[in-house]
């Protein structure tokens, strides 16, 4: 499926992924210039986006600190090592501005409703249902900066995919170091 093509709101089986910086609140108050926090946050914006060039993934949208993204089914394995490579990218980047945060990342696959969204000049592709709320809130109290997978996400893996992550329960998640 391409995602970039869908001109009418459909549903679709995703694979959809939320990032944010763990305890942004620390960068915020950290950075009291806020055209300072602007421009990290619009390298973080940069590097995320550089990373999912070429792939069959799309980045829906930022709010602040938040990135909501999404692959298609049969990209569920790149999805992973996407995600793996924009932790990996976004970690270096806020360490260069001085803070050791680490950006937390979570994915879960199931149906969604993507499309076009908006009214006029301010349409944009998004991404609704069950699905998004479930990867926004995923592991939100444990695994701190960590790569968080459901495990509908996780058997869409191929085996060798799988290896990369361990499971934790309770509830079942799958985690990467």
């Amino acid at each position: 499926m391409d995602l970039i093509s869908i001109k009418k709101p459909t549903k679709a089986n995703l694979l959809v992924s939320f990032m944010d910086i763990e305890n942004f609140m620390s960068i915020a108050h950290g950075v009291p210039d806020s055209l300072k926090l602007f421009e990290m946050l619009n390298e973080m914006a940069r590097a995320i986006i550089e990373e999912f060039e070429g792939t069959p993934g799309l980045v829906i949208k930022f709010i602040g600190d938040a990135c909501l993204a999404v692959f298609p089914e049969a990209a569920a394995d790149a999805g992973v090592l996407v995600l793996l490579a924009v932790k990996e990218k976004v970690e270096k980047l806020l360490s260069g501005f001085g803070f050791k945060n680490r950006l937390r990342v979570t994915a879960h696959f199931g149906e969604a409703a993507i499309g076009p969204y908006g009214w006029g000049d301010h349409v944009r592709l998004d991404v609704f249902g069950d699905s998004v709320q479930i990867a926004a809130t995923l592991g939100r109290s444990e695994h701190k900066g960590r790569l968080i997978i459901s495990p509908q996400a996780f058997r869409k893996l191929s085996p060798k995919t799988r290896k990369m992550f361990h499971k934790y329960t309770p509830p079942i998640v799958y985690v990467a170091e």
